[in-house]
């Protein structure tokens, strides 16, 4: 064996930041090691306020939810540029106070934390911040149409389900896009009408029922949770026909949407009627969905829909998706 096969590459290392003076951790020098070693141990919510925004002012920069107080509050004084996102940093260079409160439980910090972010909208959370984005999904038929709505608050009319997060907007544009290239046959994604391909989802669209006596049936049931059957009927009207590769990627990509929105909006919206005893008609608001996966524990042991299609209830991959392609093509024996 030579001395080139012997040889074995050597780890890059990436250089350490030279720093000119001694770091100091700001939460540290502001507020001292004594503070965080006398937080209590228990459960709760922590609040850290500052000045921040526009007009700059002494605000609440960020809510966090720890199982131990101490503990938590206390990995703040080891964040390090090196190691922890430019978020971080900036968040623990503007804290002026720590504020929190103790919870009888983590799930009861949970839920308080939950409360929180919806009232002060803080500066460096993301999630669970704005529940008025979530909203619902309305189905209304008019004669030989069927009007697919999309709207904050479930009207009087039609048939409503919901409420959903924000994929809805994208899941309804390309359940739109893929209903219309049912009916009719495309060779470049440019002959898609505009206001499907457009940035902002339309509100409402009407769908014209003659060739599509089925559809409202499907669209019910992938609604409500029950079946992503419209799924299969989708991919079984489009096929397999020679397209554009970007076009077929496009199939595919709105494909896979449908199938995410139905696991994360519609079929967890059934779970939840399932566990908590409501009917297949029943709402919820936009402001419980956050809250509904803390009040209501899912479990494989326990859920009474388990023995249900397990299809659906894991997310599909790219190839099966594909799949879906392949089979509907397939003649049948």
């Amino acid at each position: 064996m030579t001395d080139d096969e012997n040889h074995q590459p050597e780890t890059v290392r990436r250089p350490r930041q030279l720093w000119l003076l001694a770091r100091v951790n700001p939460l540290v020098e502001r507020f001292g090691n004594r503070f965080f070693r006398t937080l209590p141990r228990s459960p709760g919510v922590y609040l850290m306020h500052g000045l921040g925004g526009r007009p700059r002012r002494h605000r609440i920069l960020y809510v966090g939810k720890a199982r131990d107080l101490r503990q938590r509050l206390g990995s703040y004084r080891h964040v390090h540029p090196e190691r922890d996102s430019r978020k971080t940093i900036r968040l623990v260079h503007a804290v002026e106070q720590i504020t929190w409160e103790e919870c009888a439980d983590e799930t009861a910090a949970l839920l308080r934390e939950n409360a929180l972010l919806r009232e002060h909208r803080p500066l460096f959370n993301r999630m669970n911040v704005r529940p008025e984005a979530h909203g619902y999904v309305g189905i209304a038929a008019a004669g030989r149409s069927l009007a697919l709505i999309l709207a904050a608050k479930p009207g009087e009319e039609g048939e409503w389900h919901g409420a959903f997060k924000g994929t809805r907007r994208l899941a309804a544009a390309a359940l739109l896009r893929l209903l219309y290239q049912t009916q009719k046959s495309l060779c470049e994604w440019t002959e898609l009408p505009h206001r499907l391909v457009a940035e902002r989802t339309p509100k409402e669209c009407q769908l014209q029922m003659d060739n599509l006596p089925g559809l409202p049936g499907l669209l019910t049931d992938y609604f409500r949770g029950r079946s992503w059957k419209l799924i299969e009927w989708i991919a079984g009207q489009i096929g397999t026909e020679s397209v554009p590769p970007f076009l077929e990627s496009w199939r595919r990509a709105d494909l896979e949407l449908l199938q995410g929105f139905y696991l994360m909006g519609p079929r967890r919206n059934h779970r939840w009627r399932l566990e908590l005893g409501l009917g297949e008609d029943a709402l919820f608001r936009p402001e419980e969905l956050d809250d509904l996966p803390v009040k209501v524990r899912l479990t494989h042991e326990t859920s009474p829909w388990e023995g249900e299609a397990s299809r659906e209830l894991h997310p599909v991959s790219g190839k099966q998706t594909r799949d879906l392609f392949k089979t509907a093509a397939a003649p049948s024996s």
